[in-house]
């Protein structure tokens, strides 16, 4: 098989770090029984590293696999901690890069909550492309359609062209962005802001649940930069949020100031090859904490999304056992399944019933606040255990 970067096209002396067999293609799909949960579609994943951008990319990546649908449920406005974090942003955009009254069109928008949102906030006007897309065509000033967003007839005219969390779902992201770009009318500098997971927080946390199969691009600040300035994109900003899990770059258009890409010093084999070796050390260390727990307590995982899918399925069949369920506030995941290991998803008040269950997992430490909020009503002590 001929391996080809997606960001700068190399295709010579790649070296891969990292291997899981047999993952979700989707973590953000639960299934109505257990017997379509442990029998839903599965894929290979090797992360491989490319010396010449230095991009991190899973070069055993299918896309044929991949068919989003209306059962993709990525939604994380119910929690008020990430409504919180929404605003945050939009107050930045506003304040900082003058996204008010503006038109705004975002490319993968979901469910439409953040678009929603933002136009809400700043009285701008959007349009949101989403093959996932199954509300109202049309919310107050936002249109959404449910496709992809696909060549024009003509130029499409928008003063901010927004992708958040996109680009680590598409195989080949330098040509996804230059598709797009041919297809924006840039006669009065509309503003591109992209939103990824930053993958050197990944590995400064050894985060082995935040490796996923339909994420088949991990990007960094530098492999952002070379992305950006390969396709003529002039880059404004680019800071991190959400603690440090996201990173955020605000550019515009600007063909004269295409470069060739850069290698980035901070990222080598060797780091890489240490990154392997901390995710073992690191889910030994889980499994032990997980073992001495006695006989009958139990666990339950709080996050049924992407890092609690992931989590659940580098468990071994003994300490799996000892997690009861899986804990979600997403009413349209409650009742439902988890991909491959099929554990329920339950809402919280279901620890209530569960005498047994003395430990709780938070999958992300940054929703730990209202997770403890929630856990007071239960009125009995939990160990917390975060990873």
């Amino acid at each position: 098989m001929t391996i080809k970067c997606p960001v700068c096209s190399n295709n010579e002396d790649f070296f891969t770090f990292y291997k899981v067999k047999d993952l979700p293609v989707f973590q953000n799909v639960t299934y109505s029984s257990y017997e379509e949960a442990v029998n839903c579609r599965k894929g290979d994943l090797a992360l491989t590293f490319c010396p010449k951008c230095s991009m991190v990319f899973n070069s055993l990546f299918n896309p044929v696999l991949m068919s989003y649908s209306e059962n993709y449920d990525n939604e994380q406005s119910i929690s008020d901690y990430f409504s919180d974090y929404i605003d945050s942003l939009i107050d930045i955009y506003e304040k900082d890069w003058g996204l008010k009254n503006k038109t705004i069109l975002e490319i993968g928008c979901g469910k439409g909550a953040f678009l929603k949102r933002i136009c809400e906030k700043t009285g701008s006007k959007g349009f949101g492309f989403d093959s996932t897309y199954d509300g109202s065509i049309k919310s107050n000033n936002v249109i959404f359609k449910p496709e992809y967003f696909e060549k024009q007839s003509t130029p499409f005219k928008a003063d901010f062209i927004i992708l958040r969390h996109v680009l680590e779902h598409i195989n080949q992201p330098f040509n996804f962005l230059k598709e797009i770009l041919e297809n924006i009318d840039n006669s009065h500098k509309p503003k591109i802001i992209i939103e990824v997971p930053d993958f050197e927080w990944i590995i400064k946390n050894k985060a082995f649940w935040d490796i996923y199969y339909e994420h088949c691009n991990y990007f960094t600040k530098h492999t952002m930069q070379n992305l950006a300035e390969l396709l003529g994109l002039k880059i404004v900003a680019l800071f991190n949020t959400f603690n440090g899990q996201y990173m955020v770059l605000i550019a515009t258009i600007s063909y004269s100031e295409i470069s060739d890409v850069k290698e980035n010093p901070s990222i080598s084999n060797d780091l890489l090859n240490k990154f392997s070796k901390n995710i073992l050390s690191k889910k030994q260390e889980i499994v032990v904490s997980i073992n001495q727990s006695s006989q009958e307590e139990y666990f339950v995982i709080w996050g049924g999304a992407s890092k609690g899918i992931i989590f659940l399925i580098t468990l071994d069949d003994k300490v799996r056992k000892k997690i009861k369920f899986v804990v979600d506030i997403n009413k349209n995941k409650q009742g439902k399944y988890t991909a491959i290991t099929g554990k329920q998803i339950k809402p919280p008040d279901a620890i209530k019933k569960e005498n047994s269950v003395k430990n709780i997992i938070i999958m992300n430490p940054n929703y730990e606040g209202e997770i403890l909020e929630i856990l007071k009503s239960i009125n009995r002590e939990f160990i917390i255990h975060k990873i």
